[in-house]
């Protein structure tokens, strides 16, 4: 149909398609990524841009003799009656939902729109894609509604969220990238393990981080939500169909046919919500937690061995390992629920001071939630964070290895996830991971001590040892007796009783605490394999040597460590020869007085008084800061050393529970998204 000739009317029309033009691509889709800090401004376009759609939405009604039994006051001549009414100034401090209601508004408008440009052939020129047989080529996109679990995630040993200009932030371990965002702005956020994904302002997907099983290599095309689980990702297209990528053990990626609106990755299965409001669940189901209770429910947070919901009259419910989800699940009504590795976290929908509350395993304090009134949460492995109604970001759980105490010290010693030092006093203090009370340091004065992977142990002032921490292989029996040295292994230990012998306890499955017989001056418990100085000065080791970490050279010695796959000593021309696995055992040139080895990279310190390190850097572990130090330790991603002056120096992995400062993103204050797991 050709065009008309030019009313008043007409032009007016004409002036409001120039105005929606311009407004619609500068308003839309930054307004989504934006719309928690909405201000007066922002209400007060959209309002007038509703009021010019609805406007021009007449004119083509009363021109083209369609709908017209909605337009106020009927047509006249071909025109409204009446002009439209002026949008009402809003009063009050928008909120999330008042500028979501907005956008749904405008998209739903312009959609309406395009349909009577196509079908009149009239202005087609601004319809996005064209017209095809009277019809838009593309189809409206709703706007993203942002939950209250997709703005904050946590993973493994990380944690990104949505700043309020909609770019993301992210803390914690980084040793795959997973916590370098890339630039950009996004309306949903999620993290795997060692991976990050995100939902872009068009609708299309990023990735970051490990990829090592294509988690981090979306498809391409537009979804409306994303959740990222260990070694794997899903996300619902815009058609509300499921896309899963990256490992699919247990078939964790293969997602069932249908149609959903909200969806969870966990561990190693995998659960969404139909768009009738009932469960699906697919993946690993050792546990039951693949099988989802009838019902209707509005959020899924899908976690390692168990599943919630929360069901459309708030209420949660849980399903899978009753020993840490179902039997301990909250009473209440909440608005939000987000799985982490053993425990879960929700939002209360009662305007409480204390809003969440987390149930669950708590061995490292990620199930105790500060006092205060929260709009977003997340649960990882063994921290937690949430959004406080202030937009700023409290985290609680496992603190990093690589964040020492304040204080002088003597002696330190690193293990897998945390870290104990003697101080001046002769009294000890861990700090990082505290599962099975790894890090809670007896009372006492001390005079060695020795952390191994989830068990600690120490050498009294009278000579007697103290272990505590995990015990499950009996690696925490400590001997009776009187010590002058100790070593802690993965799940066994090893001592130098006062007579120079030695006595191992734990898990002997290789044959590690078969010590020999003998007198030794050092002792040093790895992996599955233990290594020791006679008192000639030359080694042996025992155990595993799957790669010839036992084969100890020959040579005089002065200093043992031994990590995994590989040992290491110091001769006593105070050169480093290492042996074993060949990634591990590239020992540095110089001249070097101690050392100190674990899983995959080793340290040493230089008669120079500086540390050096070699092996795995996946988390910074082997980036020595500069400087003179008096003591060195390895621990499984992080070191620590003591310098000069008797204060601690640690790097590594960031703190998962140091969030960054700034205002983040808060999440609709209804249960309506995914929840993210680690």
């Amino acid at each position: 149909m050709p065009l008309l000739p030019c009313s008043p009317r007409r032009r007016f029309a004409f002036r409001l398609i120039a105005a929606i033009a311009v407004l619609v691509p500068a308003l839309y889709w930054p307004a989504t990524a934006g719309a928690q800090t909405a201000s007066l401004d922002d209400i007060t376009t959209r309002d007038q841009l509703i009021f010019n759609q609805e406007a021009l939405l007449n004119v083509y009604r009363c021109r083209f003799d369609i709908d017209t039994q909605i337009v106020p006051g009927g047509c006249v001549n071909g025109q409204p009656a009446e002009p439209a009414a002026e949008p009402t100034p809003f009063a009050g401090t928008p909120n999330a939902n008042e500028v979501y209601a907005r956008d749904s508004l405008i998209v739903s408008q312009e959609a309406l729109l395009n349909v009577y440009r196509c079908r009149f052939n009239i202005d087609t020129q601004i319809v996005p894609g064209g017209c095809v047989n009277g019809q838009p080529a593309e189809p409206a996109t709703a706007p993203v509604e942002i939950s209250a679990s997709t703005t904050i995630a946590s993973g493994s040993g990380h944690s990104c969220a949505i700043k309020t200009d909609g770019t993301i932030a992210c803390w914690g371990n980084n040793g795959h990238g997973q916590s370098d965002p890339p630039p950009g702005q996004y309306t949903s956020v999620t993290t795997g393990d060692q991976h990050s994904c995100a939902l872009g302002t068009d609708n299309t997907i990023a990735c970051w981080g490990n990829n090592g099983s294509g988690q981090s290599n979306p498809p391409p095309g537009r979804f409306t939500a994303i959740s990222a689980g260990n070694v794997y990702s899903c996300a619902i297209r815009t058609d509300n169909t499921i896309t899963c990528w990256g490992s699919n053990d247990r078939g964790r990626s293969d997602a069932p046919p249908g149609q959903f609106t909200a969806i969870s990755a966990g561990n190693s299965h995998a659960c969404a919500i139909r768009t009738d409001d009932t469960i699906a669940c697919w993946g690993q189901n050792d546990s039951r937690e693949a099988d989802p209770p009838s019902g209707q429910y509005t959020a899924i947070a899908a976690g390692t061995s168990s599943s919630c919901a929360i069901s459309a009259d708030k209420t949660i419910t849980c399903w899978g390992w009753s020993g840490r989800a179902r039997s301990l699940a909250p009473k209440g009504k909440f608005t939000a629920v987000a799985g982490g590795f053993d425990h879960w976290c929700a939002i209360s929908a009662e305007n409480t001071i204390a809003n969440i509350v987390c149930w669950g395993n708590n061995d490292n304090g990620q199930a105790d939630p500060p006092l205060g009134q929260y709009t977003a949460i997340s649960a990882g492995v063994y921290h937690s964070c949430a959004i406080r109604a202030d937009n700023t970001i409290a985290c609680w759980g496992k603190e990093s290895p690589s964040k020492p105490p304040a204080g002088q010290f003597t002696t330190i010693t690193a293990g897998y996830h945390h870290s104990c030092a003697i101080r001046a006093d002769n009294t000890i203090t861990c700090w990082g991971n505290n599962g099975r009370g790894r890090s809670d340091a007896p009372p006492g004065q001390f005079t060695a001590i020795a952390a191994g992977q989830r068990h600690s142990c120490a050498i009294k002032t009278d000579n007697t040892i103290t272990c505590w921490g995990s015990n499950g292989y009996g690696q925490g029996d400590a001997p009776l007796g009187q010590y002058t040295a100790i070593s802690a292994g993965v799940i066994h230990s090893c001592a130098i009783k006062a007579d120079n012998t030695i006595t191992c306890w734990g898990s002997n499955e290789n044959g590690q605490t078969d010590a020999p017989p003998g007198q030794f001056t050092a002792i040093a418990a790895g992996y599955y394999h233990s290594c020791a100085i006679r008192a000639d000065y030359t080694i042996t080791c025992w155990g595993d040597n799957n790669r010839g970490q036992v084969d100890a050279p020959s040579g005089q010695f002065t200093a043992i460590a031994v990590g995994t796959g590989h040992s290491c000593a110091i001769r006593t021309d105070n050169t480093i020869t290492c042996w074993g696995w060949d990634g591990d055992a590239d020992a540095p040139l110089g001249i070097f007085t101690a050392i100190a080895s674990t899983a995959y990279h080793s340290c040493a310190l230089g008669i120079d008084n500086t540390v050096t390190c070699w092996g795995s850097n996946e988390n910074g572990q082997t980036d020595a800061p500069p400087g003179l130090f008096a003591a060195v330790a390895a621990g499984f991603s992080h070191s620590c050393a003591i310098r000069a002056d008797g204060t601690i120096a640690c790097w590594g992995p960031d703190s998962p529970t140091d969030p960054p400062a700034g205002q983040f993103m808060a999440g609709l204050l209804s249960a309506s998204g995914p929840a993210d797991s680690a």
